[in-house]
C-alpha cells in the first residue's frame, strides 16, 4: 500500500506528495531528471540535520516562491566526490517539468535516506488544471 504525505504551502496553492520509494532508500535522480531538469542544487552538513529534518528542508525549498518552477524535490545523504578525505553531506535537488515518479530515479550505492516530494496535479471537476509552472 502506497503512503503519501500531502502538504499545502502557505505561499501558493501547490500541493506536494511524498513518493513511496521502495527500501532501501538509496535512490538518486535518473537521466530523465539529471542534469536537464535541475533548477537548483544545495547541500547541508550531516550533523545539522537528521533524515526527517533534511526531508522537510528540501520540501520547504521546493515550495519557496523563489523556486516556483519546482515540481519535484529530492533529498539524500551521500559522500561528496570532491572531498579528501571523503565526507558525507545532505544533498538536495529541485527539478522542474512534469511530476516525477519512482521510474525517474535509480539506485545509487553511496546514497542513503533518500526522499522525494513531487507536485500533485489538480483536477477541477472534469476539467484538468495545469499545475505545472512553465520553465
Amino acid at each position: 500500500m502506497s503512503q503519501t504525505t500531502n502538504t499545502k504551502p502557505e505561499s501558493d496553492d501547490r500541493t506536494f506528495e511524498k513518493l513511496d520509494l521502495p527500501a532501501p532508500l538509496n535512490w538518486s535522480a535518473g537521466k530523465s531528471l539529471f542534469p536537464g531538469r535541475v533548477i537548483s542544487g544545495f547541500h547541508g552538513d550531516l550533523d545539522q540535520y537528521d533524515a526527517e529534518g533534511w526531508a522537510q528542508h528540501v520540501l520547504e525549498q521546493c515550495k519557496d516562491p523563489t523556486n516556483s518552477g519546482c515540481t519535484t524535490g529530492l533529498g539524500f545523504q551521500a559522500t561528496n566526490s570532491g572531498d579528501e578525505p571523503k565526507t558525507r553531506f545532505w544533498f538536495g535537488y529541485l527539478f522542474g517539468g512534469v511530476p516525477a515518479t519512482v521510474k525517474d530515479f535509480e539506485r545509487s550505492e553511496d546514497v542513503s535516506d533518500a526522499v522525494v516530494y513531487t507536485i500533485v496535479l489538480k483536477n477541477d471537476g472534469d476539467k484538468e488544471v495545469d499545475a505545472v509552472p512553465e520553465l
